[in-house]
């Protein structure tokens, strides 16, 4: 164990004392099941080469943290360095991926088709544990903010006013965000996403989530009769 790690495992002591109801969802789940799911969409095995890759464990509890407190990709990340609750329901890890790590990696879950089995997996686990929804459901939204890349959107926006095409290499597409889009809400500008959960009015917690780009509006969206696939 780490000098840090420790010092934080003390500080959340205090913390789980005043109640941490993190504590009881960490316990109530078996995690095992998420990994060979998450593990399924990263290429860094031996005969593909490849840097290692977060851990599965961690991006499940964080896509998890990040729907069930509504927050965007920037919000999660500052959210797991600052809160120790969150901290240790991603078990102290030594490094927490930054906001484009989780972006990168929910859009491949997503295009892989692999959240869905995620979600599925969990919520059957929280039906299984005696967690049923009896009064009912709340739907919300948030925005999940995307990098623009302001540099590169000011230069292709140049150069369709003159009538011109900006080239990309192709490790250069690799890090474009094709899917993302605009939409303007109480006169702030939002590029991204746009994240769907149904919480059950009985324990708040996460019983379906969607994620759709930015610019779909909210009445387009309804997850009241919507159930996960298993």
């Amino acid at each position: 164990m780490s000098f840090n790690r420790f010092i934080m495992e003390e500080q959340y002591k205090k913390v789980k004392g005043l109640g941490d109801r993190l504590v009881l969802m960490k316990q109530q789940i078996n995690w095992k099941p998420f990994i060979p799911l998450v593990k399924s969409v990263f290429y860094d095995d031996k005969k593909q080469g490849g840097r290692s890759h977060t851990d599965e464990l961690v991006v499940v509890r964080s896509m998890v943290l990040q729907a069930w407190y509504n927050l965007s990709d920037p919000e999660l990340e500052f959210q797991c360095h600052d809160r120790l609750s969150f901290r240790n329901f991603l078990d102290f890890p030594e490094n927490i991926p930054d906001f484009t790590t989780i972006w990168r990696i929910r859009d491949r879950l997503r295009t892989e088709g692999v959240d869905v089995f995620i979600w599925a997996e969990l919520q059957q686990q929280l039906d299984n544990r005696g967690f049923k929804v009896e009064k009912g459901t709340i739907q919300d939204a948030a925005f999940i903010e995307a990098d623009l890349g302001k540099k590169r959107y000011r230069k292709e926006k140049k150069a369709r006013k003159e009538g011109e095409t900006v080239e990309y290499t192709d490790k250069q597409k690799r890090h474009k965000d094709k899917d993302g889009s605009f939409s303007v809400k109480h006169g702030q500008v939002h590029y991204g996403y746009k994240s769907y959960i149904k919480l059950d009015v009985d324990y708040h917690l996460i019983r379906c989530v969607e994620v759709t780009t930015a610019s779909v509006y909210d009445s387009e969206i309804d997850l009241s009769k919507h159930e996960f696939r298993t």
